[in-house]
């Protein structure tokens, strides 16, 4: 385990009595600094996520940036297969964690930040990151992101210009269960799906739902990059 993740660590063990979630920040690769250093932030609040219902904010999605206008596939074929141009819907928690040690890359060095917030989603509204505006809204991403601390351990890690690292500490067992974590991740992240080799740490695969349901989904650690 790296000293910025150890730090890391020790600082989220003690979020239930600080009430700091700890998150490691990553600058542009330009060196800028951004979004720190120019300001580039919008902080958000508690209200403003609370506001949002996970799955309507992935329906919305899904229907705006997955599902093709002139859709030339059939029904239960191509890049969203099984699924069809209907969103499928949130799938069923996992009740078992992973029992493996915490391994979360990091890429450079990396600074910590502390934010105040109820829980690790809310972390990302209330610093006022927005990396993902080109595609959604921090207090849409972090209500989702509740979605999934409930459902499947998903904790806010990392970061970065544009990117997200989550640990998931009970990720999908299944093949069905993947296989709609994998709509939800493209629904949150739709670069996920039509950019798979710009995803951090990625493997070389297809712009396919079944593809992300073997990795990064089933994996216990997510990388997502907005582009």
């Amino acid at each position: 385990m790296s000293e910025p993740v150890a730090v890391w660590a020790k600082l989220a063990e003690q979020f239930p009595a600080t009430g700091l979630w700890p998150v490691l920040l990553h600058g542009l690769w330009d060196g800028s600094g951004r979004p720190r250093a120019n300001g580039e932030l919008s902080p958000l609040t508690e209200a403003d996520i609370d506001a949002l219902d996970p799955h309507t904010v992935l329906q919305d999605a899904w229907h705006g940036w997955l599902a093709p206008i002139d859709n030339r596939w059939a029904p239960g074929t191509g890049p969203l297969a099984p699924f069809g141009p209907g969103f499928p819907g949130l799938t069923a928690g996992q009740s078992a964690s992973v029992d493996e040690p915490l391994a979360v890359d990091t890429v450079g060095s990396a600074l910590l930040g502390l934010v105040s917030c109820r829980r690790p989603a809310d972390a990302i509204a209330v610093a006022g990151w927005y990396g993902s505006l080109n595609r959604i809204g921090s207090a849409e991403v972090s209500a989702v992101l509740g979605s999934w601390e409930d459902r499947f351990g998903v904790v806010l890690v990392g970061l970065g210009f544009a990117t997200i690292t989550l640990l998931v500490t009970r990720p999908p067992t299944t093949g069905a269960g993947a296989l709609h974590a994998a709509a939800e991740v493209a629904a949150l992240c739709p670069d996920a799906l039509w950019q798979p080799e710009s995803q951090p740490f990625s493997l070389a695969r297809d712009c396919t739902l079944e593809a992300i349901s073997r990795e990064p989904v089933r994996e216990p650690v997510w990388h997502l990059w907005f582009d």
